[in-house]
């Protein structure tokens, strides 16, 4: 997705503020409290994947749990039968390996790691984002595009890191590649932007939309 210079915030459309740490530049939403990182500190491509080749989700270091989490409390309560699309499967897939196992009948999507098109241009009952929505460079863009795969009666399930009370000193904040950082009244403008209504939130970063 190519960066937008807009100074608009794309989940409540609110004029953002300019704000400086250190060095690098953000641009605030006081309306919903949505944080983007100014264009010029957006990483190259290549960068881009060289950071998520070294991602090392290994068997048994818990992640899985948390995938499984995710699925009991923000998928398996609100699901219906049908198709499944996890969008930014990653190099793992193993999002994308549980849903299977879950009885889902599973593709996965990713710019880097399976960048088939033709699995955009279907539509299903189930899409789930994890770890993804963080790293839009275009976030209004992207996420049109993650609407417009959900068929009349699918769900979206999205996992994310909410803003804490010290943005400053918020680790999440300081990878490369996160781009974009919500508050939960950002996520729910979101839905009310693109046509969408919160079944769940945990209030620390699951949140399903209808």
């Amino acid at each position: 997705m190519n960066s937008s210079s807009s100074t608009e915030c794309p989940c409540c459309r609110g004029a953002t503020e300019a704000f400086a740490l250190g060095k690098e530049t953000f641009h605030r939403c006081p309306a919903c409290g949505f944080i983007r990182k100014d264009s010029s500190l957006h990483p190259s491509s290549e960068a881009e994947r060289a950071r998520y080749d070294r991602h090392q989700n290994a068997a048994g270091d818990g992640y899985d749990q948390v995938l499984e989490t995710f699925l009991e409390t923000a998928v398996k309560p609100f699901a219906v039968p049908g198709k499944a699309l996890d969008f930014g499967c990653g190099k793992s897939g193993r999002l994308l390996a549980l849903l299977r196992q879950y009885g889902f009948p599973a593709v996965g999507y990713d710019p880097f790691y399976a960048p088939d098109p033709a699995v955009l241009k279907q539509t299903y009952e189930l899409v789930t984002a994890t770890e993804v929505v963080e790293h839009f460079r275009d976030p209004e863009t992207a996420w049109r595009l993650l609407c417009g795969l959900l068929a009349p009666q699918g769900i979206l399930a999205v996992s994310t890191r909410l803003i804490p009370a010290d943005f400053a000193g918020w680790w999440y904040r300081r990878d490369e590649t996160h781009l974009c950082f919500y508050t939960e009244r950002a996520l729910v403008c979101i839905a009310c932007r693109f046509g969408l209504r919160v079944l769940h939130t945990d209030a620390a970063g699951f949140i399903t939309f209808h």
